[in-house]
């Protein structure tokens, strides 16, 4: 994935769970996605926002 697509990816997971998102690729397409968040309510609604029922 290109540089640009990963800014926009991550600004655009970033709007969508309200939450700050890091996304990190290594060369070889591999990565990871963090969303951070303050505690576990706001986890609990970040999870309920991709569809996971905790």
């Amino acid at each position: 994935m290109k540089e640009l697509d990963l800014a926009r990816l991550k600004t655009g997971l970033a709007e969508q769970l309200g939450m700050p998102v890091t996304v990190n690729c290594d060369g070889d397409d591999r990565g990871r996605l963090v969303v951070e968040f303050t505690n576990l309510e706001i986890l609990e609604g970040v999870l309920e926002r991709i569809g996971v029922r905790p």
